[in-house]
Formats: structure tokens, sequence, C-alpha cells
């Protein structure tokens, strides 16, 4: 039981759990009160969600796992921890996390994190006074240790990570090791979500999200390696071809 109890995805499952939710809702209510939205455009327009509070000298940024948001139950305890503690949080939506998808008709691609890169450099300089840390959970943690490797982001104290994906094709064979009851609701949840994102975004831009979209995530993906046997079109194309290939996320590393 012991053994069990410790399981890495059965924690994973566990943290986002509907059970936690009593718990959660003053706490994301409270942060989500004193936090103002800003809307960042990165030099290839893409446009990026930031969520903020500014009432200290200390910011840590966070972001979240694939798919998750600001309110993530991951992320909530932590940051209203360190919000006692005297630290400003910022909270950043990659493309197509939260309920940004209207806002981007390119898809999200772990691949591209030049305009996170940007919205990061921002914050820096809006901030240059403060002392700034970095905070990733998952795909998230991926994310932040590439962006705090970049030149350009010189200005971070620290950078933390959580259950990084440090390398994502080793992360897929390793939870495909787990119990198959695990495996199944794991994927299932996820599964939910893809669909969930690729729904609103093809109700909301159905003209865009069929065509051109489309054509540059083929692009990206035989840019990427893929075979071209296995080209896409609007018909095909299914919300875990789009997010959770693991030839794509393999070189995310």
């Amino acid at each position: 039981l012991n053994r069990f109890l410790k399981n890495g995805l059965l924690n994973t499952l566990l943290a986002s759990s509907p059970f936690r939710e009593s718990q959660q809702k003053p706490l994301r209510k409270k942060l989500n009160s004193i936090s103002s939205k800003e809307i960042f455009k990165s030099s290839n327009s893409q446009f990026i969600e930031v969520f903020q509070t500014n009432n200290f000298s200390k910011k840590v940024i966070f972001f979240p796992g694939w798919l998750g948001h600001k309110d993530s139950k991951y992320l909530i305890p932590l940051a209203d921890l360190l919000y006692s503690r005297g630290f400003d949080i910022v909270r950043i939506h990659p493309i197509d996390h939260g309920d940004s998808e209207h806002l981007n008709e390119d898809f999200f691609r772990a691949t591209d994190i030049q305009a996170l890169i940007e919205v990061v450099k921002y914050l820096g300089q809006k901030f240059s006074d403060n002392e700034i840390h970095l905070i990733g959970f998952s795909l998230g943690g991926n994310i932040s240790l590439r962006i705090s490797a970049s030149p350009e982001i010189n200005f971070l104290k620290k950078t933390i990570v959580l259950s990084p994906v440090i390398n994502p094709e080793n992360s897929m064979n390793a939870m495909d090791k787990n119990s198959w009851i695990l495996i199944r609701v794991f994927h299932i949840a996820r599964a939910s979500l893809a669909r969930a994102s690729f729904s609103v975004k093809l109700k909301l831009l159905p003209l865009i999200v069929t065509s051109s979209s489309l054509d540059r995530l083929e692009a990206n993906e035989l840019a990427c390696g893929e075979s071209t046997d296995r080209r896409t079109d609007h018909k095909r194309i299914t919300p875990l071809r789009l997010v959770h290939q693991r030839s794509l996320l393999a070189r995310t590393r």
C-alpha cells in the first residue's frame, strides 16, 4: 500500500482531484481578486495572458503544466503560500492554456517558446528593480528551464521546477510502466482536456483552424521529422495528434 501511495502518476492524479475543491476555492478566489490581467503581444503576433499581483518587491512567475492554467490545483496552494510570504504572483498562460484559445489561431507547440521568452523578458524589464523567480510544473518545468537558459534572460534569481519533463520520451515511457488502471485514467483525463481545447478553438475560429493553422502545424511536424504518410487535414486531425505526439514532444528538450 505504501508503495502504491508513493506512485508518481497516482499523486499527479490526486493533485488535480475534484476532492480538493473545498480547500482550493477560497485560495483561488482571493488570489484572482487581487490579480490584474494583461495580454502580451509577442514579436510574431502571438498573444499571451498574464495574471499578476503587484504589492511586493519580489515576484514569482508561474508556468502551468500541459493544458494547465492559472487556477490549476497543483499551482494555487504554492502561489497562496508564496504570496503570504511577501512574493507577488505572476501566472502565465501559454497559447491555448486556460480559456485563451480565442486569442491565437496557432495551436500550442512545446517546441515554440519564443513568445514565452519574450513575455518573461518583458516582465523582467517591467519589474527591473524587483527580485524575480521562475517556477514551472511538469511540461511547464521543461519550458521554464529552457527560458532560463536563454541568453535574453539574465535577471532571474532562481528557477525552480517541479516534476519537470526533462526528457519527454523517457517520461512517457516511465508512465507507461505504471499500473494500467492509472495509465487509463491519466490518458482519459488528458484526452478530455485536449478535445475540449480543440473543440473550443474550432467553434471560435472554424475557418482559420481548418486551413492555415493546420498547414502550419503540418509544416512544423515535418520540420521536426514526422513522416509524410501522416499528413493531416481537418477531417483526420485529432486533439492528441495536435498536442500529445511523442515524436514531437521528444524534441522539446
